[in-house]
């Protein structure tokens, strides 16, 4: 998989990992920044359409699905401001 943006970010942040259990999902509360970046992984090895799973194995480089999956890894970060750093969009 190819990093499409690194970031450098100064002062360094803490993450704090909130999870929830009906979802599936985790969050990552930015405690500096008051800001939370909320992956939704369960989304990762989904197929084009939305209603199976892949293999993780076909998503390695030059397998079938690595394009569906890299594609779903970046387009399933949301970042959002985390006042209440609870790592929860309110």
């Amino acid at each position: 998989m190819k990093i499409v943006k690194m970031l450098a970010l100064r002062p360094a942040l803490v993450l704090v990992a909130c999870s929830d259990s009906t979802t599936g999902s985790v969050s990552f509360a930015l405690t500096a920044r008051r800001a939370a970046l909320q992956p939704a992984i369960a989304t990762w090895f989904l197929n084009g359409a939305k209603t199976a799973l892949v293999s993780p194995a076909s998503a390695n480089k030059g397998q079938p699905n690595e394009s569906i999956v890299a594609n779903n890894i970046q387009n399933s970060f949301k970042a959002f401001e985390d006042d209440d750093r609870d790592g929860l969009e309110n």
